[in-house]
């Protein structure tokens, strides 16, 4: 398996050039929220682009979740922002059938791989990365990994490392794996940082923003690794779990 590695919506034009398969990281925290939402109950999970889309679709759903933000902030009429740890307390207590998301980068990433016709976008993290490296293992000889990047256009350390990860379990699962030069980094930047995960990333800007807005609980939530079987799959605008697409 060849595998990519490109950064930021734009990166989705290269990587749609070479590969028909797309795995998109937004690890604090959008990709994390998915995963989680998911696991408790959700069943479609619909990206928006902007906060206004996202509260007139909330209106067509009897129960429907709104998950917003914007710099990392919730939005003021969402029901909770981009939170894994808020989202898991609220699907605690009540079911939402359907969660409505919009992030400042990893929701647009999404919805811009899937207009760009890849015929498989992945939505990967820590949390699932043994789960997103199994399924792809026997789907595709290639696939693409988009590191969605602070704000969606800044290198942002815990991306580049949900990606080493990620590599790290392909190589696991097939023994020989073709990574291009970013893709190889990414999981040497792993295998380096893995004993002393939290650390390395509580030193990125990603971490530091959460914890400048009293929010950095959610950074361990994130960055646990394995912990989930969930395999979030984009298909014609919603997210689902991998199973309920079989």
């Amino acid at each position: 398996m060849i595998v990519h590695l490109a950064w930021f919506i734009d990166g989705l034009k290269y990587l749609r050039k070479v590969t028909d398969h797309v795995v998109i990281i937004d690890a604090l925290r959008c990709s994390a929220t998915i995963v989680t939402a998911l696991e408790h109950s959700v069943r479609s999970i619909i990206p928006v682009e902007r906060v206004e889309d996202g509260l007139m679709l909330k209106k067509r759903f009897s129960r429907a979740l709104l998950s917003a933000e914007v710099d990392a902030v919730k939005v003021p009429d969402a029901d909770v922002g981009n939170s894994p740890t808020k989202v898991r307390e609220i699907l605690s207590r009540k079911r939402y059938d359907v969660m409505i998301i919009r992030t400042s980068a990893g929701a647009r990433a999404i919805k811009k791989a899937l207009s760009l016709g890849f015929k498989t976008v992945v939505i990967g993290t820590f949390l699932n990365a043994r789960a997103v490296a199994r399924y792809l293992a026997n789907r595709a000889s290639s696939v693409g990994i988009l590191c969605a990047g602070y704000k969606g256009k800044y290198f942002a350390i815990e991306d580049f490392l949900a990606a080493g990860a990620i590599v790290g379990e392909l190589f696991s699962l097939l023994g020989h794996l073709n990574p291009e030069d970013q893709a190889l980094a990414s999981h040497l930047a792993f295998k380096s940082a893995k004993d002393s995960l939290i650390d390395v990333i509580l030193m990125g800007r990603s971490a530091r923003r959460l914890a400048e807005i009293g929010e950095e609980y959610d950074i361990q939530e994130s960055i646990r690794m394995n912990v989930s079987e969930v395999v979030p799959v984009a298909f014609k605008n919603e997210i689902r779990d991998a199973s309920a697409l079989i």
